[in-house]
């Protein structure tokens, strides 16, 4: 199911054109390693043509863990989308509990206010609706 919702938000994001050309990461056919590439072309033509070439890499491996649910769902609603999709993003993370081990020190569960994205297939999707509007 994860798989047809983050379908579904693509579509609409590409059809709404609210996914930047430049985007890598999360897009078929525009991995990390295909950006990589892109940027090294880039700097070699600059340099090849005499031309300076700065350079910032930001590496955001656990950015991407976890997305506050309130700000998400802001986002998504900015952006147009709603009815049965948000619905269903609504409740896909309501509800969640999460337990926080410190040392030895390992209290009860809590509810989440954010959603951690280990194996869930829209991580950086969302990552990317709650950073870029």
């Amino acid at each position: 199911m994860e798989r047809v919702v983050l379908l579904d938000l693509l579509l609409y994001c590409r059809t709404h054109k609210l996914i930047s050309k430049q985007q890598h990461g999360f897009l078929s056919k525009r991995s990390t390693v295909a950006n990589m590439l892109s940027c090294l072309n880039d700097w070699t033509c600059a340099l090849t043509n005499r031309q300076s070439v700065a350079v910032a890499y930001i590496h955001f491996q656990k950015t991407f863990d976890s997305v506050f649910h309130s700000k998400l769902f802001s986002k998504l609603s900015s952006l147009g989308i709603d009815g049965n999709l948000l619905k269903w993003l609504r409740e896909f993370l309501s509800n969640r509990w999460q337990r926080t081990r410190v040392g030895n020190y390992c209290p009860g569960l809590q509810p989440s206010p954010a959603v951690l994205f280990k194996e869930v297939v829209f991580a950086h999707c969302s990552f990317y609706f709650v950073l870029t509007v």
